[in-house]
């Protein structure tokens, strides 16, 4: 999924987050943590959502993590100088709830050796669980230490009572590039995991450890940076008119990349038109996360597929208006936002509509080029 944020503001706000942190430096390394506040949830009614991503810069170097381990993790422990619990420590502790409370407490995260995974709830009782911090099976076969960086690049959001999440995407030694690379992948996963996407989202902003909390707007001051953003009004342009099929779609205000389309060709015409995610902020690259299947008319996103059919309409208002109204109505499923896509004189225009049906929010518009290898006037469906 692309994000709706502009990659030029995030990379500012972590500039000047950054420098501020070097203004008056603490005897420790502060964290940068994403807040995040969400709205039209309901979290009595609403399904609670619960999903982890690995981000591609440890965020959190020094955290601190204890394996229970059988006899053969203890000597890998060892020799890394990692801290571990063997079995009779574990019995030790009689799943008595205030010593499983106050080992929950002494550590960040638990891993445990494979063997002993099942084993964790009879000798601990519930406690790990119900802190969050029920132990990462590691197996033998896998590199200890590279496991203990999977783990702290790991974070994880979950949706409890109430409307804010916090997580940590970095440190303060951390580039520009590090952080930006975290917070970009961690938003556009949790954005993936609400019921509306981008409109449940109600604000966002980063701070330091010792950072004060401030507006929701781009801040200046202090240590805490927000960005803000109106997902309805989001635009956009294609750089390439005469060819959309093979171009790049840029946020209007500053010109940054969103996506790219890149059209295959065979001798019947165009075969399939994949929509490939260009965030310059990922370090994977271009991700394709759509696509267009010409033939079969069929729509691709993110691995699901839908025939055309099934996600456009024409209004039922009459045979010569269904017939001769060149009106389309798209809609992806019932809890997306519907989409009306009419073709009057030699241009298109997109229409995202309110939840009534009614109502415009917004429009996007591109004028037909009759000499380009997209087709002419309102060919293509």
């Amino acid at each position: 999924m692309s994000s709706k944020l502009s990659v030029s503001s995030v990379r500012g706000s972590i500039k000047e987050l950054l420098a501020a942190s070097q203004e008056k430096k603490r005897n420790f390394v502060e964290t940068i943590e994403l807040q995040i506040g969400l709205k039209n949830y309901d979290p009595q009614r609403d399904k609670r959502f619960s999903g982890t991503v690995k981000l591609p810069n440890v965020p959190r170097p020094r955290m601190s993590i204890c394996i229970l381990a059988d006899a053969a993790d203890i000597d890998r422990a060892k020799q890394i100088e990692l801290e571990y619990m063997s079995v009779d420590d574990l019995k030790k502790l009689n799943k008595n709830k205030k010593l499983v409370k106050k080992l929950a407490k002494k550590y960040d995260a638990f891993l445990s050796s494979e063997a002993l995974i099942k084993q964790i709830p009879r000798l601990l009782g519930p406690g790990l669980s119900k802190a969050g911090k029920f132990p990462t099976p590691v197996s033998h076969a896998e590199d200890l230490t590279n496991k203990i960086n999977e783990v702290r690049s790991t974070i994880k959001f979950q949706l409890k009572k109430v409307l804010c999440l916090g997580v940590a995407v970095g440190h303060i030694q951390m580039t520009d590039d590090q952080v930006l690379g975290n917070v970009m992948l961690a938003i556009n996963f949790l954005v993936s995991l609400l019921k509306k996407n981008w409109q449940n989202v109600k604000s966002l902003h980063l701070k330091t450890t010792m950072g004060k909390p401030l507006g929701s707007r781009q801040v200046r001051e202090g240590r805490s940076f927000a960005f803000s953003f109106d997902p309805a009004f989001m635009e956009a342009k294609f750089d390439n008119k005469a060819n959309i099929l093979n171009a790049r779609l840029l946020a209007t205000h500053d010109n940054s990349p969103i996506y790219a389309t890149k059209t295959n060709f065979t001798f019947r015409g165009r075969d399939i038109t994949l929509l490939q995610d260009t965030n310059p902020a990922l370090s994977t690259g271009s991700v394709t996360v759509g696509a267009i299947h010409w033939h079969d008319k069929i729509m691709e996103v993110n691995g699901h597929r839908k025939k055309v059919a099934d996600l456009k309409e024409k209004r039922k208002n009459g045979f010569l208006n269904k017939v001769f109204r060149r009106a389309r109505y798209w809609r992806w499923s019932a809890e997306r936002r519907e989409y009306e896509i009419k073709y009057t004189n030699d241009e298109w225009t997109a229409t995202m509509l309110k939840s009534d049906g009614t109502s415009k929010i917004n429009s996007a518009k591109r004028q037909s080029d009759t000499n380009s290898s997209v087709g002419n006037g309102s060919e293509g469906w």
